[in-house]
């Protein structure tokens, strides 16, 4: 009887089965499996509603590479048979395209949300799975990755129904670099059937004005349009929102201190009256050009620019009945605005967040208190300041407020404030459904009234309260620990996640809440800031991983709220008092220092599983305390805006150790050495250049901030190991590593006599780079690779090792795979803090890409070298004498022609034998040093030196 249910019964029924249950049921999809093994009749049903979201459920569920594969592979079996013809010429085997079996479903018409960048990952995926068979095939020159994303676009744009949710966001993972090319959906055939019920769309605000228009001939009834980063008048944008009539959720983020933007600005005249929710980052206009928006149930306003601006106009004197939801973060504010708003909600508010920087009318704080206190009587949460002068008066806005949950006191004052007395009779009125205060650091109490407190909750809550005192003692914390036992309260937070002391309040409250609301990636040992540094945070954790015996540090630097820079320290095994600090970094440019972490010289190895790590005898943390940094930007876990060039991260690299130092001291006056590989050539000198300037009072940075309590960094060495870093000198020598070294020769005769001959032309191209045309620096790049390099790579021999094929991938290395999976597990990013939607890659083509496009690759570097050896900063250039890429060749003969002081005396030194310490047999290599320069040459080692030779 059930099996004869009409089919509209049955999908209201399978549709509780469905994406409703993503993150509330975990069976909800076996469910809806188990429903299309009853029979056909309801297979016919529920086929449709599993095949609805297929992006959002494969990227929802952990992003399994497999999943994307089958899911690649159902709708490229429907692609039809002239898609098949292009794929084919474009060296896709076309049987892959046709499967032996045809489904009775039309699978891509289905499809309700379409994610482009999520569509495009999926075919990389797809292809990533099928490189290795008879897939490919032809002109592997031709990249079919775009072709193939472009033949899905127009088969969805063909077959889609009832698409409700378009995202055109074209940037990567991180929010950065751009996917490309771009493909017009909205122009192909059937779009204007597809888009027609389009209801949710969001895009990157410099998508083609081209793409916009096409679509706003078609979507005209959009519900819910997000545009991040709108950094310039596209006038796309401004027609797409000015076609659109049933706007309820508008989501726009501009640029900081940007100009206006009039095109856009008028587009969005009068577009408020069906709004119901409003999100504007970085305001440039003021929000009465919306018009009266009296269904707003939420209102998120943040405004950064450094001068007073009116960004309210006569939108606070509305009603505003509905409005439940308030969160204003704006750096210069009418104090008086945000009351005549609040009062215009009529008590409806149930979650109040407000920060600001710069008050016009500070004498309206105590009538902002008393508003927040008589105003809004159905709060839930409140995150924001209390007038210290009222500080008597939070016990009745406990009373009042019986169903507070959240209580977030900001720091408005560094003056000392009394709260004891407070604190007692604040435990007579506690809601019973309370769950996190926190109270500033100038908020300070006796342990009695902590105690009298305590016990309060102790009677009157229903669950332990997440409780943060900012000031406490060691008695203090004696009292809080035995509560914590009792599970009156939760376990201890060492500093909040939501404020700092310092005298940037908009930038630090507003950063601290988005990370941890927004991003939502952990609960921070610490929060770190200097005054010098005022844009710059560092959030820490204690991890307990890979080499648990030791003292260990992870987390991220921020800068401003554009860029997260993750590093892991580990302390000395031997002697951390006294023994030296590494910053390890990795090349690519684009791969992670965390390579190094596990694969080379880290502490410990990550097993054939991916599943545990094996302690590494050889650690250099034998001897030494290493930070690893993720650097530049978008690179490992590291995540935030563009860096396309070698010099930009150089600063931020010197703040992190500023503020790493100042908190910890014990390691300020240790011994400093900056270490790297492969392109690390350019980022090692540079970052060491940076602290040796400042050090000395010289650079830019410290001539125009004169900074007050810089610490004297003890930067002792450099080590550069198989480094590119002057190529004008480097290039000259490919020819001889792929003929005439010691090993086997890799090319003909022949072949590397033209690699020498295209040489001429290469040294001219780089050195007008070095002479700053710096259009050359790219062109000089792509001739020289083409000519000098690739004949190399057509060979499919290892260019990390010549005396190996590459077999194991683009980087060549077995095993280093395992890397990804173990640091994509989500209990350990949870331990280490890391951004758990991010999915870590060893090494990132896309920054890879941008470093290429920027021509940073030709750039001279060696010329930041000389300063540093006559300022007595020694320096190590070693490399393994089987790499071809970065190979000792080319790095021994630019260490002699390297202009310095000391030129004449390191090229008539002698080359010594090294040998290894407390093993004089071992002949590990050979090195030539003078004053502070010392070359050195690793026999049977490759381009990962502490890989192949880990005991030397």
């Amino acid at each position: 009887m059930v099996s004869k249910l009409p089919p509209e019964c049955l999908y209201k029924i399978f549709d509780e089965f469905s994406y409703s249950q993503i993150g509330k049921e975990k069976n909800g999809f076996i469910h809806l499996r188990s429903v299309i093994l009853v029979n056909k009749y309801w297979c016919n049903v529920a086929i449709p509603i599993l095949w609805r979201r297929t992006f959002n459920w494969i990227y929802q569920k952990n992003n399994d590479g497999n999943r994307h594969v089958h899911l690649m592979s159902t709708y490229i079996s429907c692609l039809p048979e002239e898609s098949s013809v292009i794929l084919d010429k474009s060296g896709v085997n076309s049987l892959i395209t046709q499967s032996a079996f045809r489904s009775n479903f039309d699978y891509p018409s289905f499809l309700q949300g379409l994610q482009y960048k999520w569509l495009y990952n999926s075919v990389d995926k797809w292809l990533d799975a099928h490189t290795s068979t008879d897939v490919m095939r032809g002109n592997r020159e031709m990249n079919p990755l775009p072709i193939f994303v472009e033949e899905l676009c127009k088969l969805f744009m063909n077959r889609c129904t009832n698409l409700l949710q378009l995202s055109f966001n074209h940037l990567d993972d991180f929010g950065e670099y751009p996917i490309c090319p771009i493909v017009n959906m909205p122009s192909f055939t059937g779009a204007s059937d597809a888009l027609a019920n389009l209801r949710h769309f969001d895009f990157h605000g410099c998508l083609d004005p081209k793409i916009l228009e096409s679509a706003a001939k078609i979507c005209k009834f959009v519900k819910v349009l997000s545009v991040a980063c709108c950094c310039y008048d596209n006038e796309g944008l401004a027609t797409f929102i000015d076609q659109q009539t049933r706007l309820e959720n508008l989501s726009i983020e501009f640029e900081q201190n940007g100009g206006d933007l009039p095109k856009i600005r008028n587009s969005l005249c009068n577009k408020g009256k069906d709004l119901s929710a409003l999100m504007i980052r970085q305001i440039f206009f003021p929000l009465d050009i919306l018009g009266h928006s009296p269904n707003l149930t939420g209102l998120f306003i943040e405004d950064g620019y450094d001068l007073h601006r009116d960004i309210f106009g006569q939108f606070v004197n509305w009603q505003f009945f509905r409005l439940t939801n308030l969160f204003l973060a704006i750096k210069n504010v009418h104090i008086g605005s945000i009351i005549q708003l609040i009062n215009n909600t009529h008590g409806n508010l149930t979650t109040v967040r407000i920060v600001w920087t710069k008050p016009v009318d500070k004498y309206n704080f105590n009538l902002y208190t008393e508003t927040i206190l008589v105003s809004c009587p159905r709060l839930i949460a409140y995150h924001g300041y209390f007038d210290d002068s009222e500080i008597g008066k939070m016990p009745e806005f406990f009373e009042k407020h019986k169903n507070l949950e959240e209580f977030h006191i900001s720091q408005y004052s560094l003056t000392r404030c009394e709260i004891s007395n407070m604190l007692k009779k604040l435990g007579k009125y506690l809601p019973s459904k309370l769950r996190e205060i926190y109270l500033p650091t100038n908020y300070v109490y006796t342990t009695e009234s902590l105690e009298s407190f305590l016990e309060s909750c102790a009677t009157k809550l229903h669950a332990p309260l997440k409780l943060t005192l900012r000031c406490r003692s060691t008695i203090h914390e004696e009292i809080l620990s035995r509560y914590v036992e009792r599970k009156i309260i939760k376990q201890l937070i060492q500093q909040d996640d939501f404020v700092k002391v310092s005298g940037h309040w908009l930038e630090e409250k507003l950063e601290a809440y988005l990370l941890d609301n927004k991003l939502g990636y952990g609960s921070w040992t610490k929060i770190l800031s200097h005054q010098d540094f005022p844009d710059y945070q560092i959030r820490l954790k204690e991890p307990k991983l890979c080499d648990t015996s030791v003292q260990q540090y992870s987390g991220y630097l921020d800068v401003s709220r554009k860029k997260h820079f993750f590093f892991w320290f580990f302390e000395s095994r031997n002697d951390p008092s006294n023994d030296p600090i590494v910053l390890w970094l990795n090349g690519g440019p684009g791969c992670s220092s965390l390579v190094g972490l596990f694969f080379e010289l880290g502490p410990c190895t990550v097993n054939e599983n991916g599943d545990d790590t094996t302690i590494n005898p050889y650690s250099w943390n034998s001897n030494a305390s290493i930070i690893f940094l993720d650097q530049p930007m978008n690179v490992g876990y590291s995540h935030g805006s563009k860096v396309s060039t070698t010099l930009a991260a150089s600063i931020d690299v010197y703040a992190f150790l500023q503020i790493f130092f100042q908190e910890y001291p014990q390691y300020a006056h240790l011994d400093f050495h900056v270490a790297g590989e492969s392109y690390a050539g350019h980022y090692v000198p540079a970052i060491a250049a940076e602290i040796n300037n400042n050090n000395k009072g010289t650079s830019p940075w410290v001539l125009d901030k004169k900074p007050k309590s810089l610490l004297h960094i003890n930067l002792e060495s450099i080590l550069i190991g198989n480094g590119i870093v002057d190529p004008l000198v480097q290039y000259k020598y490919y020819p001889d590593m792929a003929c005439n070294s010691s090993y086997a020769p890799v090319l003909d005769i022949p072949t590397c006599n033209k690699m020498r001959d295209a040489y001429a032309t290469c040294a001219k191209m780089i050195k007008k780079c070095y002479d700053g045309v710096t259009t050359t620096c790219l062109t000089s790049s792509m001739y020289c690779n083409r000519h000098i390099v690739f004949p190399y790579y057509s060979t499919r021999r290892n260019p990390y090792d010549v005396r190996k094929q590459c077999d194991n991938g683009d980087l060549c290395y077995p095993g280093i795979d395992v890397i990804e999976k173990y640091l994509n597990r989500g209990d350990v990013k949870e331990e280490l803090g890391a951004n758990p939607w991010m999915r870590y890659r060893i090494c990132s083509s896309q920054v890879n890409f941008r470093f290429q496009m920027a021509g940073d690759l030709m750039k001279p570097f060696h010329i930041l070298l000389p300063p540093l050896l006559d300022d007595g900063v020694r320096i190590l250039i070693y490399a393994g004498d089987a790499d071809f890429i970065c190979n000792w060749v080319g790095n021994d003969a630019w260490t002699k022609e390297l202009d310095w002081s000391g030129k004449q005396g390191f090229n008539d030194a002698k080359t010594r034998p090294w040998k290894v310490k407390g093993d004089k047999s071992v002949h590990a290599g050979e090195y030539r040093s003078y004053k502070g320069l010392t070359f050195l040459r690793i026999f049977e080692a490759g381009h990962m030196v502490p890989y192949d030779q880990p005991r030397p």
